[in-house]
């Protein structure tokens, strides 16, 4: 399956994903409140279609007592399900966006499986930064330094794809900002 979810027109869908600076301030560029993936090209089934929503989604459930936490307000992008586990996979790529301030910031929980389950920048088609969640369903704060890469255009890329015996199997992603420091 692959979607590619737009409510409104091209030019419009740029000025949404084309931050503002605002001095020293973080800029975010998503935190998924919105309960939708707009703006956002959705491919497989990995994140469903929509982002979970708060702590009674089942994208935050896991067997026994663990439970996803620590994901800012009250929406994030989940490739976790209850109903199916680790088993989808899939990919969620933003809308193209001008690379202004040096660090790139974001939560992230999940499995540490490098070019599996991860967020990508991408820059001219290629991955020019990586990270991934270190095998916790706690997000916790990463960062790239992207000042090498000012004026550059650039997308995330949330990846979800199969890994052998499906342990840790899942991301979790949440509020991505540019920030000065």
């Amino acid at each position: 399956m692959k979607i590619k979810l737009l409510s409104c027109t091209c030019a419009a869908a740029m000025l949404l994903y084309a931050p503002v600076s605002m001095g020293g301030e973080p800029v975010i560029f998503v935190d998924f409140e919105n309960g939708s993936w707009r703006g956002w090209e959705v491919d497989g089934k990995a994140f469903g279609e929509a982002p979970a929503i708060g702590s009674k989604d089942p994208r935050t459930e896991f067997p026994g007592s663990r439970r996803l936490e620590g994901w800012s307000g009250e929406a994030f992008a989940s490739s976790w399900n209850a109903s199916r586990g680790d088993g989808a996979t899939g990919r969620l790529i933003s809308p193209e966006f001008k690379i202004e301030k040096p660090l790139i910031a974001f939560l992230i929980a999940g499995g540490r499986h490098e070019g599996l389950q991860c967020i990508n920048l991408m820059v001219d088609d290629k991955v020019a930064r990586t990270a991934t969640g270190e095998n916790s369903d706690i997000m916790t704060e990463s960062s790239w330094d992207v000042s090498d890469l000012k004026g550059k255009t650039a997308r995330i890329e949330v990846v979800d794809e199969p890994v052998e015996g499906n342990s840790w199997a899942h991301i979790g992603i949440d509020r991505i900002e540019f920030r000065d420091k």
